[in-house]
């Protein structure tokens, strides 16, 4: 038999991982479509204010900001195919408990320069905290990360000094491992061995200091409640909220039970009193 057909099979298998690499990128982060005007539209109709932020490798990203000179804030971290602007409910919550909100797009994402890369999400969220730090403690500071948004939080709180990290941390919906999602959406496919893309929050979960609240539907159907029992167990100060028949795409604080959990936990981590505005006060933002 010639050489070279012995050697097929493993030429196929570089040259298959070689073009998952170069699609990856494209399979993981679905940037939703719309322009910057779009996207300023969406943050004026929440009632907040278009900001721009430079990361350290030199991009301009678009952010919302909303109450930025109350004493608390909280950074937002979204999950993949979202934006700014794009769930007003969330920012009216967090504004009716006190706090500002501060919720970059990711680079690639509307409004953003650059590409996006889990290394650069990364960056995207130091930039937006560098930001947050710029007026207010670490401990004023909340952060929270839904689904893809997860990951990024923990990676940024993760690298955080012990006297660094927030008040709190909120992660929903999110995953122990990325690649344990698409294994999931593609059985059959080794994506532990194939993929760039990592985010191994479980890994990072223990350097997670903070108290933190993870938030699960057990009706989700892209990541299963069994990551964030993960998440739970492994990160020392974190507890676990099952919200009872949540999916993956919903809000899951529109479930009361869970909006209570989570505002008691965010009260507590920020010494916040009931007498903290039931109703949002008035939204401040500014251009950095």
């Amino acid at each position: 038999m010639s050489p070279l057909l012995l050697l097929a099979p493993l030429l196929f298998v570089i040259v298959g991982a070689f073009a998952l690499r170069q699609l990856e990128p494209r399979l993981i982060y679905k940037p939703p479509k719309l322009s910057v005007a779009e996207l300023d539209a969406l943050i004026h109709e929440a009632g907040a204010t278009p900001l721009t932020l430079t990361t350290a490798d030199g991009l301009r990203l678009r952010a919302l900001g909303a109450g930025l000179d109350r004493e608390k804030l909280v950074l937002v971290l979204s999950g993949n195919g979202s934006c700014p602007g794009q769930r007003p409910t969330r920012y009216t919550r967090f504004l009716s408990w006190g706090l500002g909100v501060l919720h970059p797009s990711y680079r690639g994402y509307p409004g953003s320069e650059g590409h996006p890369s889990e290394a650069g999400l990364v960056e995207d969220a130091q930039a937006a905290w560098a930001e947050a730090r710029r007026h207010h403690a670490a401990k004023d500071l909340v952060v929270f990360g839904k689904s893809l948004g997860g990951g990024v939080a923990i990676s940024l709180v993760s690298r955080l000094p012990p006297d660094e990290q927030p008040a709190a941390l909120i992660i929903e919906s999110s995953f122990s491992e990325i690649w344990r999602v698409a294994e999931r959406q593609w059985p059959g496919l080794p994506a532990r061995h194939f993929m760039a893309t990592r985010f191994e929050s479980a890994a990072k979960a223990p350097l997670l200091l903070c108290p933190t609240l993870i938030v699960h539907g057990d009706q989700d159907e892209l990541i299963p409640l069994a990551h964030g029992e993960t998440l739970a167990a492994a990160a020392p100060n974190a507890r676990l909220h099952v919200v009872r028949g949540g999916d993956h795409n919903s809000d899951l604080l529109l479930h009361a039970e869970a909006e209570r959990a989570v505002e008691a936990f965010v009260r507590d981590a920020l010494r916040l009193s009931e007498a903290a505005p039931s109703r949002p006060g008035p939204i401040a933002g500014t251009t950095v």
